[in-house]
C-alpha cells in the first residue's frame, strides 16, 4: 500500500469535503473505477471526526490539506 500519493499521505488531515463538516484524516489510497463512466482514478479514504467513512479523488482532496 501506498503512503503518499501528489503530496498527500496517510495520516494527513483535511478539510471535511462538503457534505461534512470540521476536519478529516487520510486512511489510505485505491484504485476506484466509476459506474458512471467506467473510469478508474485514485482516490483517497478518509473518515470524519465523527466517524464516517467516505473517499473521493486525490486531486480533489490535495487544496482541502491542513498545514502543519
Amino acid at each position: 500500500m501506498t503512503k503518499t500519493i501528489m503530496g498527500l499521505s496517510v495520516g494527513d488531515t483535511i478539510t471535511a469535503p462538503m457534505p461534512f463538516t470540521g476536519t478529516a484524516e487520510i486512511i489510505g489510497f485505491r484504485y476506484h473505477t466509476s459506474r458512471n463512466n467506467g473510469r478508474t482514478y485514485m482516490v483517497g479514504d478518509y473518515i470524519t471526526h465523527d466517524m464516517k467513512a467516505a473517499f473521493d479523488a486525490v486531486e480533489k482532496l490535495i487544496p482541502l490539506k491542513v498545514s502543519q
